[in-house]
């Protein structure tokens, strides 16, 4: 009797407790989860929420996956401001962009876009490599015109690196939505001889020890042939890594000053703007007319690259799996389940034996 009752109570005790466990697990994932869906969809005061729209701030993930949006401390929603849109090189992220450029555009009271190449398009790293739809960064800039009040006279375009090659090369389809366009370390001339229906003045900075001069050059006399004023800001004897240290200091401050005097001959301001997205257009649209663009949603189609907020976070569906998922753990083996006595699964001595990544650093690569 006295063994009956030493054990009864055990795995009566025993059931409830496992019960209460696994309800409790299923409570705090619901929870944990529905937290993590509101700072997700960037809700006020979520933890990691962005910014919110008209104000200050900085807006990770927006317009696109990727992106970075940035209003500078002095941007107020009742007077315009200057945009300043970034594509990175073929390091494939925006941080050396910013570097340059985020300090110098806060001083100014300029908004600031630097887009993330779209992985969802099929573009990896690179720009010029992926060479995709120009329309795509036009929906991004007038994503960012529905959030923020942009002064539409005054958008500008800068590239580095790569993002300078796709740039000049798409130089035709761009230049009509852009009042001045930059281009540093790269270039190429586009495709296709034809000249922009509106020609942007180009801001045009490249080191004379860059292994791809010649392209940029032939690129410069392309602007030039074409009738755009193009300043040609050349320092013979820095390389790549050496036009980066000169664009992250004097040459942005130059480029800057030179586009206080720039604004937009193309379009016009007082009528409603209109673009279309690269889910409206197919690759390599031979032309983008500035007159035939309507304006972006605020939440834009899957296709363009955005990230889109769910409207039901967590559906009933959802929850019941983690619920169904949390009862079957309950099921496996555990200490406290075994009656006294009762044979308990043995495991090998643990050898040492562990594959570890590989730690060697990958090949040096210019910028």
């Amino acid at each position: 009797m006295n063994a009956v009752n030493s054990t009864g109570p055990k795995r009566f005790t025993t059931r409830p407790a496992r019960w209460l466990a696994a309800l409790s697990a299923v409570l705090g994932m619901a929870s944990g989860l529905s937290a993590a869906a509101q700072a997700s969809s960037g809700a006020p005061g979520a933890p990691g929420a962005h910014a919110p729209d008209g104000v200050p701030g900085t807006r990770r993930d927006f317009p696109c996956s990727g992106c970075i949006t940035i209003a500078p401390p002095s941007y107020s929603p009742d007077k315009p401001a200057p945009l300043l849109v970034l594509l990175h090189g073929d390091e494939g992220t925006t941080s050396l962009v910013l570097r340059a450029w985020k300090a110098p555009l806060e001083r100014r009271g300029y908004l600031l876009l630097a887009l993330r190449c779209p992985k969802n398009l099929g573009c990896e790293k690179s720009y010029w490599r992926w060479g995709g739809d120009p329309a795509w960064i036009v929906a991004q800039v007038d994503a960012v015109a529905s959030a923020f009040n942009v002064d539409r006279g005054r958008v500008y375009l800068s590239g580095w690196s790569g993002g300078s090659t796709y740039l000049t090369l798409s130089s035709p389809l761009l230049s009509p939505r852009f009042a001045a366009i930059n281009v540093n370390g790269g270039g190429a001339p586009p495709r296709s001889p034809s000249c922009a229906p509106c020609k942007a003045p180009v801001y045009y900075f490249m080191g004379g020890q860059n292994p791809y001069l010649s392209s940029a050059e032939a690129a410069r006399d392309h602007f030039k042939q074409c009738g755009q004023e193009v300043v040609w800001d050349f320092a013979p004897r820095l390389d790549h890594t050496g036009e980066f240290g000169a664009l992250a200091g004097p040459v942005a401050e130059r480029v800057l000053d030179w586009l206080e005097t720039k604004r937009s001959a193309c379009l016009n301001n007082d009528a409603p703007q209109k673009t279309q997205n690269s889910a409206e257009l197919p690759v390599n649209t031979p032309a983008v007319r500035a007159d035939s663009l309507t304006p972006e949603p605020r939440s834009a189609p899957p296709s363009c690259g955005c990230r889109q907020s769910p409207s039901q976070p967590f559906t009933g569906p959802a929850l019941l799996a983690v619920a169904l998922g949390a009862l079957a753990a309950r099921r496996s083996p555990s200490r406290a389940s075994y009656r006294r006595g009762a044979p308990q699964r043995s495991y090998p001595p643990f050898s040492g034996a562990v594959r570890t990544a590989r730690t060697s650093p990958p090949p040096n690569r210019a910028i």
